[in-house]
């Protein structure tokens, strides 16, 4: 239902005109970055894709670039990271000012920095529209309006993050494990860098000369193997006759079957033309 009427008394080619999707995986196309906002809207103008990209954050990164609007993305956006990806995609969806939009999932593939970046630019497409959140990530729909927790396919609960923070809830209870998750990533990433510092300063260097040197090593081998394959003589080809000597009987088989075949098409030739002659 929406606005009270049926899903399936409305124009499909009408609704999804009005509807933006971001998914976890964003799908761009290898042509420039102007091209794959385009793809957004028809008619697009360039003044649109400029305030699309400005309200999905992705506009600094994008003149940024060499090319600026004109980059190339690469097969399947490969020349971008993952927040510059989701950003573009968020661009895309933005490009048509759509009335629903449904994020899927649309920061759990990334690192902390840049879901950060992209949830800012999530926060600021949520203006003025209906917004559809799917998440594992809790922090992308604290402040939303209304949130519901499933259970095995089941609503459980709906309401705020406060309200359902204070039933204590399914809601509530993977907001705990989450939070504990994380808190035990950032004790573990603050012993390793606890250890790399209170590593000796002659220790790193000798790991550090160790490492030029067995690059050397490695680096003067490939060149010496290189050189001895230049060096190898070029095998004559009645050597490689005597070599084969063992199948003789088969590669003369080969040979006739090869004859054989490559003459039927001149021979059809000649004698269909005898008989067109006749």
């Amino acid at each position: 239902m929406i606005d009270g009427i049926d899903l399936r008394d409305l124009n499909i080619k009408w609704l999804r005109s009005h509807i933006g999707v971001v998914s976890q995986e964003p799908v761009l196309f290898a042509t420039t970055i102007a091209e794959n906002i385009r793809y957004g809207k028809e008619d697009v103008t360039m003044d649109e894709i400029i305030q699309a990209c400005k309200n999905a954050n992705a506009y600094d990164f994008i003149m940024s670039l060499p090319n600026k609007f004109e980059t190339l993305v690469g097969e399947r956006g490969a020349q971008l990271s993952g927040g510059q990806k989701q950003r573009v995609a968020i661009a895309r969806a933005l490009v048509r000012d759509p009335k629903i939009l449904l994020l899927d999932e649309a920061t759990s593939a990334l690192d902390t920095e840049s879901e950060s970046i992209v949830q800012d630019a999530l926060d600021k497409a949520r203006e003025g529209r209906t917004t559809l959140v799917v998440a594992h990530r809790l922090s992308t729909i604290k402040t939303a309006d209304i949130i519901v927790g499933f259970n095995q396919g089941v609503a459980t609960e709906r309401g705020t993050h406060a309200e359902l923070m204070a039933k204590q809830g399914i809601y509530y209870q993977l907001v705990t494990s989450q939070t504990q998750a994380r808190e035990k990533e950032q004790e573990s990433e603050s012993d390793d860098e606890e250890i790399e510092a209170s590593t000796t300063s002659p220790e790193k260097k000798l790991q550090r000369a160790l490492s030029v040197e067995q690059s050397k090593q490695e680096t003067d081998k490939a060149i010496d193997e290189e050189e001895e394959l230049k060096k190898l003589p070029d095998a004559p080809f009645r050597r490689l006759i005597k070599m084969n000597s063992p199948e003789w009987f088969f590669i003369l088989l080969g040979c006739l079957g090869s004859i054989a075949n490559g003459g039927v098409q001149p021979a059809f030739a000649i004698i269909f033309s005898e008989i067109l002659d006749v």
